[in-house]
């Protein structure tokens, strides 16, 4: 597969991002997780937390891994890898934890936690959204004697800071 993003938010780990979609993890030089694969494998209830109140935080499995297209963009944010034994403890030290945020040839962002969980990493989808499909672009030098409108959500950057995404298509 054809690596089109890569980040590291912590020491030693790192995340890769394909030209199919798919998220690796990587740890100490060697593939040790694969998110899409994961996610369709029904392996484990854990792959998504809503936050809000985490007493009625409950196992939400997601239907399908988030990412169909290319993952373009990839940023992150510095933190511990914490072990977690239930979905409970997933917003534990959350401002504290790794997090990355990975954009989409088809306009899907998603923020994710890196925990470790039963012996292994995983990538937890704390949320997901998609570029506004309201939003358009004038494509420049346009053949017909007016401009004409483009809808192009792909995502080529990503940056956070204190809490607010800006995205760029």
């Amino acid at each position: 597969q054809m690596i089109m993003s890569i980040a590291s938010a912590s020491r030693g780990v790192c995340v890769t991002g394909s030209h199919t979609g798919t998220l690796l993890i990587w740890k100490d030089f060697k593939v040790v997780g694969n998110v899409s694969k994961y996610y369709s494998s029904g392996a484990s209830e854990l792959h998504s937390v809503e936050p809000g109140n985490a007493e009625l935080l409950m196992p939400r499995p997601v239907g399908a891994y988030p990412h169909k297209g290319a993952i373009q963009a990839i940023w992150i944010i510095k933190g511990c890898i914490s072990t977690i034994e239930s979905v409970e403890d997933c917003l534990d030290d959350y401002y504290q934890s790794a997090r990355y945020i990975t954009g989409d040839k088809n306009g899907v962002v998603v923020i994710w936690r890196m925990v470790e969980y039963f012996g292994g990493l995983r990538l937890i989808m704390v949320k997901q959204l998609k570029v506004n499909e309201n939003v358009r672009m004038t494509k420049e030098n346009s053949a017909e004697a007016n401009e004409r409108e483009i809808y192009d959500p792909s995502v080529r950057s990503i940056c956070e800071r204190d809490g607010i995404l800006l995205i760029g298509t």
